[in-house]
């Protein structure tokens, strides 16, 4: 049995998330906009009632079309002293990687610690689209978001995933957005239409639970996290088991040791400090 006491020194990092998750809560209710917790953020309400004692990260979800919305507010008016929002890989306003990060902070990954972008603590935002309708076209999202998945792994230089290694080097062979906007407009594509299920396009963990009802998710319910109330899947149990089966049982060392992201971090020094040659963000525009 792991004991917690050994994780202890993630706290003050996972409060820091925590300020992050606080400022996302009240923006969407000031603002209309739905979110709710995703994947471990969700396990560690339901288990915990916070973060994942060993879990350095934070993640949460809401549909493509309430992220333009939340994307439009906080460009107008968010709070972009103390946060910063960033967008990889814009192709017509079709994202790769959305975070809100926090000014004034740290959290470097080896995996992508030489890209020219900010590099503070931050909370993951994952997109759910409508899902395709016919299982031709589910088929047809899934190798698209598999290509999507694994060219971008190569344009960041990733190489964290061992089984894809051999394809990333391969992919690197050709230009940044080869084949990109194809795969992007594919994923997409029906979220103009109103289906029946979302299409959650991410691979969690070698875990593909691509296609989840939206009676699932929403409406969500408000669960304990860290002494805060935050929004979770309304049928939450039902969620995490399809992302990890049975989700009461802990995982041994190995595979936390694995998940956890960050080499350094810190929350009160700039990732300046040990990332000088971080200029303009231009990585985030390839």
């Amino acid at each position: 049995m792991l004991d917690n006491e050994q994780f202890k020194e993630l706290i003050p990092l996972q409060n820091k998330q925590c300020e992050i998750l606080e400022y996302i809560d009240e923006f969407c209710a000031e603002n209309d906009i739905e979110y709710s917790l995703a994947y471990g953020s969700v396990l560690g309400a339901a288990r915990h009632s916070g973060p994942i004692p060993w879990d350095d990260d934070a993640d949460i979800m809401m549909t493509a079309k309430d992220f333009e919305k939340f994307r439009a507010v906080f460009e107008a008016r968010g709070d972009k002293e103390r946060f910063y929002l960033q967008q990889f890989r814009n192709v017509d306003g079709r994202l790769n990687m959305y975070k809100l990060r926090m000014n004034g902070t740290s959290f470097i990954e080896d995996s992508i610690k030489n890209l020219d972008m900010h590099h503070g603590i931050y909370v993951d935002i994952f997109l759910l689209h409508e899902c395709p309708p016919t299982k031709f076209a589910r088929t047809k999202g899934v190798f698209a978001n598999c290509y999507r998945i694994i060219k971008e792994m190569s344009n960041l230089d990733y190489s964290k995933r061992k089984i894809v290694r051999p394809l990333i080097k391969f992919l690197r062979l050709f230009p940044a957005d080869f084949g990109l906007k194809k795969a992007y407009c594919t994923l997409y594509k029906w979220d103009n239409t109103n289906q029946d299920m979302f299409a959650d396009w991410e691979l969690y963990s070698g875990n593909p639970r691509w296609f989840i009802p939206k009676d699932i998710i929403f409406p969500t319910v408000r669960a304990d996290y860290m002494g805060h109330k935050f929004c979770i899947p309304g049928k939450f149990d039902e969620y995490l088991t399809i992302c990890y089966g049975d989700w009461h049982q802990i995982p041994d060392i190995d595979k936390i040791q694995w998940a956890q992201h960050a080499s350094i971090w810190s929350i009160d020094e700039d990732f300046r400090e040990f990332l000088p040659n971080i200029k303009d963000f231009s990585d985030e525009k390839i």
